[in-house]
Formats: C-alpha cells, structure tokens, sequence
C-alpha cells in the first residue's frame, strides 16, 4: 500500500512540473518574450505573477503573458483599456513671414 502510495505521489510531481503543465511556462515566456521585445533570451527575467499570468522584461520593455492551462502555449496579453496611449505633442504654429518695417512718418 505504502509503495502505491507513493508511486502516486511522484507521479503526480512529475505531472506538477512537466513542460506543457506548469513547469514550462516561465521557458515559454521566456523565449515569447525575447521574440516580442526583440531582445535575447538570456536577457529575459520572467516573474510569476499568479494566475498563470507572467511578465516578461529585458532589454527596457515588459510584456504580460497569460499561459493555458494543460498546455505550453502562452498568449500576449493587451496593454489595459485604461491606459489610454499619450496623445502626440501639437505642432508648434507656423512662423509669418515678417512685413517690412513701415516707413518713417514725416
């Protein structure tokens, strides 16, 4: 019984941290995330963020990734609705050309 016990338990580890199950996303999102940020891999760091949600960072940017369940396929996830992009800065005013000095009065 012991040994059926425990065959079950190591089973059930190797199933915890197989790639495709949990194990592999943070490999995943690394090599993700070296393709969407144009950066290396060994330049990555990936931090869970629970959830099955990652971040990825390197080279000066970060992206977000949502990882399925039961699978090795992580999604990039879209920049907040509520973090609307900076509206671009308005063109400074065209300069007029100068009139020539009016004449003295006299």
């Amino acid at each position: 019984m012991n040994v059926r016990l425990f065959t079950l338990a190591v089973l059930a580890l190797c199933a915890c941290v197989a790639p495709g199950r949990g194990g592999g996303y943070p490999e995943t999102v690394r090599q993700r995330g070296s393709y969407d940020l144009r950066c290396p891999p060994e330049q990555i760091t990936v931090q869970e963020l629970g959830g099955n949600a990652y971040a990825a960072r390197g080279c000066g940017a970060e992206q977000t990734y949502v990882c399925v369940p039961g699978e090795s396929t992580c999604v990039r996830e879209a920049p907040p609705a509520s973090a609307p992009a900076p509206a671009p800065e308005p063109a400074p005013a065209p300069v007029q050309p100068s009139s020539p000095p009016a004449p003295p009065p006299g």
